[in-house]
């Protein structure tokens, strides 16, 4: 599942990969994924704005998958962190880099 947009910007390193390994212990990043489509203009400007604020998001494009699809329809853009929608549609500059402080 791969937009148009992140083929352009070539693939991204998946952000739920492991960043470190400690005896016992395994760090992980946290999972940031910007669900969006095609020739929406909503979903261009949160790219470009993650792009700036918060590089390495995943993008997926909801219309590649059916179950995708009907789970996000017309609310695209949507920002989930960890699973958990953050932002959805209008993205605010304010609000975005608020998550990305909090990491």
């Amino acid at each position: 599942m791969v937009c148009e947009t992140q083929m352009r910007r070539g693939f991204r390193n998946d952000p739920r990969t492991p960043v470190a390994k400690s005896p016992g212990i395994l760090l992980q990043t946290v999972a940031w994924v910007l669900y969006s489509r095609r020739g929406c203009h909503l979903c261009e400007a949160a790219e470009d704005l993650l792009e700036m604020l918060r590089p390495g998001v995943m993008l997926v494009d909801v219309d590649a998958d059916p179950a995708t699809r009907d789970r996000y329809g017309l609310r695209v853009p949507v920002l989930e962190i960890d699973g958990v929608p953050m932002v959805e549609g209008r993205f605010d500059e304010t609000e975005v880099a608020r998550l990305v402080a909090r990491g």
